[in-house]
């Protein structure tokens, strides 16, 4: 799967600024902002996702991720490939004449089983394919991060230095964060 990365102009100052503060105060800043930041990227690629069903739309999450070492934070937007549902929604989708794609078709009768809808297709709508044009929502709506992201990460980051060196976060435990990463 590919992944769309862009680089902030002033990030890295902003980031060697950070170095000072321990690392629970970074987390602290850092985690909100970046949730932010790819919870507005989800909302954008859902709305520029193209609507047949809507169920594409629906496995567009946003998710942490992990990292390689524990002082790092990060988080994805990504589209899922398999998306659980209740055999009541499942029916809904049925009245309604949507038509859904079953991952796991042997157990469509059995009422006791969740349903696994698929949407593996979302990458033949995003690039294209030889006989379908490409209908982007993904790529476009971590473009539009470029504009704002930059002011999330600079509000949270001195909104948190401001409350450390005020003394109103103090020590780690304040933050619910241990010193070590851990949390």
């Amino acid at each position: 799967m590919r992944s769309a990365k862009f680089e902030v102009k002033g990030l890295k100052e902003l980031m060697k600024s950070l170095e000072q503060y321990p690392i629970a105060v970074k987390k602290q800043a850092l985690l909100p902002a970046l949730k932010e930041i790819t919870k507005r990227v989800r909302d954008e690629a859902r709305r520029l996702a193209p609507r047949k069903t809507g169920e594409m739309r629906l496995h567009i999450v946003s998710v942490s991720s992990r990292t390689k070492t524990r002082d790092e934070v990060a988080r994805s937007v990504l589209v899922k490939k398999v998306r659980k549902v209740s055999r009541k929604t499942y029916a809904k989708m049925i009245d309604k004449k949507i038509k859904v794609r079953l991952r796991n078709a042997k157990y469509q009768d059995d009422p006791t089983k969740k349903v696994k809808l698929d949407a593996f297709y979302f990458i033949f709508v995003e690039h294209g394919t030889k006989h379908a044009k490409a209908k982007p929502f993904m790529r476009p709506a971590v473009e539009n991060a470029r504009q704002y992201a930059p002011k999330i990460l600079s509000d949270h980051i001195e909104l948190v230095t401001k409350d450390f060196n005020s003394g109103k976060l103090a020590n780690p435990a304040q933050l619910n964060i241990q010193e070590n990463g851990a949390g």
